[in-house]
């Protein structure tokens, strides 16, 4: 079994760190505590200026992510480069270590970056489908967290194309399907714009969206794609967006 059960990448990071006098003098200094002991070594690994646990996940290794979350003292929720360890592993797509930092209990699912994303928003813009569905099963999830720009998750899903990922957000009762980004966009005035009459269909099904919504310049989704604002579309599919729009029972044609 490897010394005090560390991982053999550490054990490497060890012996290329310290020399044999210094392991010795950790020992004795630490030799009725495995976990002072493990700390010390720890400190004496050259991560290059990068925090362990986000060394780490960026090198993939979840033996050292265990090991940092096993600290009393370990802030998980440090920020580097302007990401957390959670939101570190989200961008990367590393499931297996967004699991193990769920497990823990002092993990904040809610923080925000310097641009206003959270894990959940980074999950969806990436695309990270299993990420998505371990982050929806927590309890204290914040669905509706807009960065700086104003850009929502269910926003992010439909402008990147994320079908399957817009079809759970639309799935979950804690979505704000009429969420309005900086111009007053609604999910279906953005929809609309982009031409995406599939996710035109999914969202005038919805009882809780609102087809009459209004943007900054007074326009409805139908007659933001009568005037054919937003990117330039053919007139057969902006005839298709017209009669999706048009399939809302709640549709109001005197907007």
């Amino acid at each position: 079994m490897p010394l005090l059960g560390l991982p053999l990448e550490l054990l490497l990071w060890i012996g290329k760190s310290i020399d044999k006098k210094d392991l010795r003098s950790l020992r004795l200094t630490s030799r009725e505590s495995n976990v002072v002991f493990t700390k010390s070594l720890f400190d004496c690994i050259d991560f290059q200026d990068t925090p362990p646990i986000h060394w780490a996940i960026e090198h993939r290794n979840l033996g050292i992510i265990q090991h940092s979350l096993g600290w009393e003292k370990a802030d998980i929720n440090q920020p580097f480069s302007g990401l957390t360890p959670l939101m570190l592993a989200t961008k990367l797509r590393y499931a297996d270590a967004v699991d193990l930092l769920l497990s823990h209990h002092s993990v904040k699912v809610i923080q925000r970056n310097t641009l206003g994303e959270s894990a959940f928003s980074i999950a969806v813009l990436h695309g990270s489908v299993k990420i998505v569905e371990r982050l929806l099963n927590v309890q204290n999830i914040d669905l509706n967290n807009q960065s700086l720009d104003g850009n929502a998750p269910i926003s992010i899903a439909l402008t990147c194309r994320q079908t399957y990922i817009f079809q759970l957000l639309l799935s979950d009762e804690r979505t704000n399907f009429n969420i309005c980004d900086h111009y007053g966009q609604t999910p279906l005035h953005l929809a609309t714009e982009i031409g995406d009459y599939g996710a035109i269909h999914m969202l005038v099904r919805n009882p809780r969206v609102d087809a009459n919504c209004l943007n900054h310049r007074q326009e409805t989704p139908l007659l933001l794609a009568v005037k054919g604002h937003g990117r330039f579309l053919p007139i057969n599919k902006r005839i298709l967006i017209i009669e999706a729009l048009l399939l809302s029972p709640c549709i109001n044609l005197n907007y």
